[in-house]
């Protein structure tokens, strides 16, 4: 019996330091946090995107999967054999590069942020697909053609008629917006 007595004290007195234990650590001073660092409101200004950068991120958009995994369902006729999942995969093809190139505008805008405006502001560019104020966006930073089509995922020949479609649309809004002087007359 006085075992008992004897074990039960001392998980009481157990019990009651833990508690205190607990009761001073919840009431611990608690350190001053880390202030918050100020938002950088113009990190692209210190180092303007190069065009490694623009090559990384057409890298990064897995287009060459798609594209080799074009070839192989066109190989094992899948469109004829499945045509639901054909149809399927084309929208996820055409879905994928859609924000793609959205998202590349995004990069690029922040680059050029004049220009990113009056593309996204002026109701003469409104009518403009994506595509052709992305376009106008790669002129402008001074990208070749071959570069541009290696960005863009598409055929050189298919870039060049593109960028003279281009400047036919632009002939008939006066002419190409200018911020930089980079862009073709």
């Amino acid at each position: 019996m006085t075992a008992y007595l004897i074990i039960g004290g001392i998980f009481l007195l157990l019990s009651i330091f833990s508690v205190a234990m607990i009761f001073l650590y919840i009431r611990r001073p608690l350190p001053d946090p880390l202030p918050d660092p100020l938002p950088d409101l113009h990190p692209y200004e210190k180092q303007p995107t190069p065009v490694v950068e623009l090559r990384e991120l057409s890298k990064l958009n897995n287009w060459y999967f798609f594209d080799h995994l074009r070839v192989y369902i066109r190989q094992a006729k899948i469109h004829e054999k499945y045509p639901e999942f054909y149809e399927k995969y084309l929208h996820m093809c055409e879905t994928h590069m859609d924000s793609y190139h959205r998202r590349l505008f995004e990069v690029l805008g922040r680059n050029h942020p004049e220009l990113y405006h009056i593309l996204n502001t002026r109701t003469e560019y409104e009518n403009m697909t994506l595509h052709d104020r992305l376009l106008i966006l790669m002129i402008d930073t001074d990208l070749h053609n071959r570069e541009i089509a290696e960005i863009l995922c598409i055929p050189l020949e298919t870039q060049k008629k593109r960028k003279l479609r281009l400047k036919a649309k632009m002939e008939k809004l006066g002419g190409m917006p200018q911020t930089s002087g980079k862009i073709i007359p």
